[in-house]
């Protein structure tokens, strides 16, 4: 955890920090890392009453059995209004087809019910902070050494509803075929003078 502190200062909407996460030399022998670096939001609320939003970097094994790469689209804190955002995947290191599936579903209830898939955008709800989107992973049968990956961007067309038009969030693929691997995840905004919390797994 990291406490975040408040002061009286007109600063940008939302101050950005990462946290770095690594494996000693005898954690080494026996485990890799996936993905070892997570990023913490920081909102003024001074600066804007909208929400900011964000996107998760999701790391997934690539013969996991629940079979997706599920991406957190976090508000900074709840609008008085719908917000809805339009969504596109693109090809980094990972080949659409081969390691992942281009359609999307989303949810905006905790992962408790997805839509059907092929989803294209998704509105979080007025007074409500957070919409996952899932994408299936395929298993290649090959081993990569380095993990593969693919984005999503979140884009939000009207821009009066929120302090950013567009955040990207990467998932990385890693190989099972040897190793377990270490990663920390991205951790959803804060108001200055909270406590963000990253995860460690």
């Amino acid at each position: 955890t990291v406490t975040t502190l408040s002061n009286a200062t007109l600063e940008s909407a939302v101050e950005a920090f990462t946290v770095n996460a690594s494996l000693n030399a005898a954690s080494a022998l026996n485990a890799r890392v996936g993905n070892g670096t997570a990023t913490g939001y920081i909102v003024d609320l001074n600066a804007s009453l909208d929400p900011t939003y964000v996107v998760s970097n999701p790391t997934v094994g690539e013969a996991a059995a629940a079979g997706f790469a599920t991406f957190s689209i976090d508000l900074s804190h709840a609008s008085a209004v719908p917000v809805t955002l339009n969504l596109a995947l693109a090809a980094v290191s990972a080949t659409a087809g081969n390691d992942y599936t281009s359609s999307r579903e989303v949810s905006t209830n905790g992962g408790s019910s997805w839509s059907a898939a092929g989803a294209t955008s998704v509105t979080v709800a007025a007074g409500a902070t957070n919409a996952l989107v899932r994408v299936p992973i395929l298993n290649d049968s090959g081993y990569e050494a380095a993990g593969e990956t693919f984005t999503l961007t979140v884009t939000n067309p009207v821009s009066t509803t929120t302090t950013n038009t567009t955040a990207t969030g990467s998932a990385t693929i890693i190989s099972e075929d040897v190793r377990p691997f270490m990663y920390i995840v991205d951790a959803p905004p804060v108001v200055e003078g909270s406590t963000i919390t990253f995860t460690v797994g």
